[in-house]
């Protein structure tokens, strides 16, 4: 693969970094409700969500976390009434599903994330918009190479505004089983 490095090209790279880091901030700010609350546990919450019930060596993989980690992170949201264990198809597996108080909790973070990004894409002009979105599809769509990507690239997307059928990781994994 040939990665232009001209210097409009090195420009551009950084103006997406600082965007990138300007909104990890205010999502981090925002997300910030609950001492277990960050965008890792949100992001794992949105995970098990996208599988219904998910093992933690699944999760792990979406989250890109190591397993230990990931056992962390799931005791800490099991403390905090989000998620339920329940017995895998051997002793070694244990898969987790969302509690009622964790689907809530779910549904706000999404309903946070939104209401902290919809300010700064409404900024833009409607053709500016439209061309964001061909420029993120193009990027989310390149990303993606196999279930786990979609599921690592999608962890903490709203499906409510970005179903399956208009999801440019998702529309990649079809065409990749084409």
């Amino acid at each position: 693969m040939h990665i232009n490095s001209s210097p409009k090209t090195s420009k551009i790279a950084n103006l997406l970094g600082a965007v990138a880091g300007l909104v990890n901030n205010r999502l981090e700010e925002e997300l910030r409700v609950h001492p277990n609350a960050n965008s890792t546990a949100s992001a794992a919450l949105n995970v098990i969500g996208m599988f219904g019930v998910c093992s933690i060596g699944q999760l792990a993989k979406g989250l890109c976390l190591s397993h230990s980690a990931t056992v962390r992170l799931t005791e800490k949201m099991e403390l905090s009434g989000w998620v339920s264990r329940l017995a895998g198809e051997d002793k070694r597996v244990v898969n987790l599903e969302l509690t009622e108080p964790g689907k809530k909790h779910l549904r706000d973070v999404l309903d946070t994330r939104l209401g902290t990004l919809k300010p700064i894409v409404s900024k833009l002009s409607a053709t500016h918009q439209k061309q964001l979105e061909k420029i993120l599809s193009l990027l989310i769509e390149d990303s993606v190479n196999s279930e786990m990507d979609a599921v690592s690239v999608c962890r903490l997307c709203d499906d409510r505004v970005c179903p399956e059928d208009d999801c440019p990781a998702h529309q990649k994994l079809d065409s990749l089983d084409s």
